[in-house]
């Protein structure tokens, strides 16, 4: 989820998720992303490209989905967050079913 630091609110994530609009869901991750990166804030980092990686999951865009998972492991790994890791790798086997 984002954090008060990145100016993004997570209800308005979940709720762009639940109806659907992936499209304003991660135009908001991708300037949280940016504030994120700006600030080296590396554990909003890490929960902004899994709530990417789900929404490109969702959409069949399995690729960026991959990516943005495999992205969000190595800031967990950074932060030495391994209840997270485990959750993101779980998240990862869940794209090859």
């Amino acid at each position: 989820r984002c954090s008060a630091s990145s100016g993004v609110k997570p209800g308005a994530l979940d709720l762009f998720a639940q109806i659907k609009n992936y499209d304003k869901a991660i135009e908001y991750l991708n300037k949280a992303t940016e504030i994120s990166e700006e600030i080296d804030y590396y554990p909003a980092l890490a929960r902004i490209k899994v709530n990417l990686g789900n929404i490109y999951k969702a959409q069949g865009k399995f690729d960026l989905a991959l990516s943005n998972l495999q992205e969000s492991l190595e800031y967990f790994e950074k932060i030495k967050d391994v209840k997270l890791q485990g959750k993101t790798l779980n998240n990862l086997g869940s794209l090859y079913k």
